[in-house]
């Protein structure tokens, strides 16, 4: 498409109402435009714009003020044509222009957008004459989440901060491409970085395709095109099985928020183990940190996390058994390849009753080696690592002061850290277990007799990011040097 056509084009668009003949852009003589017999929406007379009554009657329109009754008016249709951008055409040609192939068009849903599919798997829409303009783009970005395929967004008007601001809040990423319509002439810049979104899609397909399958389930899809779906599972995930909404027995959920999340945290085998399995006694999630030493810090000592998820309301490690699965877990963490890492015994919880997971912990402790524990992490605590996590402000702090993200959380995974001097405070909140001041301190008594066993609160969590992200750390005094 030429500059001066695209150019014509942009003004037609941004009439954003079909118009008279003489309106039209004369660069678009016999192209681009559509006619149609548009009736009026308002009282004719003169000096009067109220809203009227619209019927049709021998060929012509009998218009009829709600205001003043004695305003009745025909039209005839002839005086009502109007033209408007033939989108089909506009939008076959736009993906030419950018070297892809029309599929499919609608335009069911003007006079807010219209859309085309493309071979490539990407559509492309344009914005026109909606009556709320917010509104039809959230439209439109909805649409993208729920197809789960990228889109260029074309908008008749200058700038796009608008659009990119309600990006952010839907969470689109790349999926959504907004730009002016008048910028498709500049077709080069274009093209790179839709190709770039089209094979970061197909790649990422491909991807979950073949560690899920064809048909990957529901909350696999979700988490993928919008992180923060993590925080709302998280979050919400009491409540829906106070409620009944998750039914009793059903440990799936909670097994694919976990896994969706540690995947954002550490290295995680996908589609592993829990209600994936098949006969085998094998831990919902499984995942590994390694993290290497640099400007001078110590290198970590690598970490094997093996996960059971709890899902009801309550743990209920008093039923839970050690002989036969939890005792095959830690064996298959014995094997030679994980030697020399630290063995975290991860169990992800809404709650725990009493002291449970002191009585299940000390069952389990002829099954574990020498460097082999136990970490209880309540889900407000994992909502609370994620959230840190997705948030850019709090996940830099931690990185300024620790050198990553994953070195910043390092201690609530790892029993020697955790117990250390330096971070002492991480062992001084625990969890309310009992309805006297007797009952609290006995748990905390043995709580504190027991340094394998890792309690990850809420408050832990909270008490861990304020302490780290108050002082100046290894790579913020680098970088200040800098300053300097």
């Amino acid at each position: 498409m030429r500059s001066d056509i695209v150019q014509a084009l942009q003004r037609f668009l941004a009439e954003e109402r079909p118009v008279e003949e003489n309106k039209v852009p004369a660069e678009l003589d016999g192209v681009y435009r559509e006619k149609l017999v548009q009736p009026p929406s308002t009282c004719v007379v003169d000096g009067c714009d109220n809203e009227a009554r619209v019927l049709e009657e021998d060929g012509q329109f009998l218009v009829r003020c709600y205001a003043n009754s004695e305003h009745v008016e025909y039209v005839d249709k002839d005086d009502r044509q109007r033209y408007r951008p033939d989108f089909e055409a506009v939008l076959n040609d736009v993906a030419a222009n950018l070297s892809l192939t029309s599929e499919d068009y609608t335009g069911d849903a003007l006079p807010r957008y219209a859309l085309i599919r493309t071979e490539e798997n990407i559509d492309i829409a344009v914005l026109y004459g909606p009556n709320d303009y917010e509104r039809t783009i959230k439209d439109v970005l909805q649409r993208t989440i729920e197809k789960g395929k990228p889109c260029l967004l074309l908008t008749p008007r200058d700038e796009i901060s608008d659009i990119v601001e309600l990006q952010s809040v839907y969470g689109t990423g790349y999926l959504a491409y907004a730009m002016p319509f008048q910028q498709v002439a500049s077709t080069t810049q274009i093209q790179e970085t839709l190709q770039t979104i089209v094979e970061l899609h197909a790649l990422n397909q491909q991807v979950i395709a073949d560690r899920f399958g064809e048909d990957p389930n529901d909350f696999t899809v979700k988490a993928d095109r919008n992180p923060s779906y993590i925080l709302s599972e998280l979050s919400q995930l009491k409540i829906l099985r106070r409620n009944g909404e998750i039914r009793r027995g059903d440990g799936s959920r909670l097994e694919k928020i976990s896994e969706a999340a540690f995947s954002h945290l550490f290295s995680v085998e996908p589609g592993f183990g829990g209600e994936d399995s098949t006969g085998e006694i094998e831990p919902d999630n499984l995942f590994y940190i390694q993290e290497e030493g640099s400007h001078g810090m110590t290198e970590y000592e690598p970490i094997l996390g093996v996960v059971d998820t709890k899902s009801g309301k309550v743990a209920n490690f008093g039923q839970e058994k050690v002989d036969g699965k939890h005792e095959e877990y830690v064996k298959r963490a014995r094997r030679y390849a994980f030697q020399s890492a630290a063995i975290a015994h991860i169990f992800v919880v809404a709650d725990v009753s009493g002291q449970q997971e002191i009585k299940f912990y000390d069952r389990m402790q002829r099954h574990y080696g020498e460097d082999m524990y136990m970490i209880v992490l309540t889900v407000d605590g994992f909502l609370a690592i994620m959230a840190a996590y997705l948030s850019a402000t709090l996940s830099n702090e931690l990185s300024l002061d620790a050198g990553s993200f994953t070195r910043g959380i390092y201690p609530l995974f790892h029993r020697d850290t955790f117990n250390s001097a330096e971070y002492q405070y991480l062992r001084a909140h625990t969890r309310n277990v009992g309805h006297s001041d007797k009952e609290q301190s006995e748990y905390e008594q043995a709580y504190d007799e027991r340094p394998g066993l890792l309690v990850v609160t809420r408050d832990v969590v909270m008490a861990h990011l304020e302490q780290r992200i108050g002082g100046t750390g290894e790579i913020e005094r680098l970088l200040e040097a800098y300053l300097d």
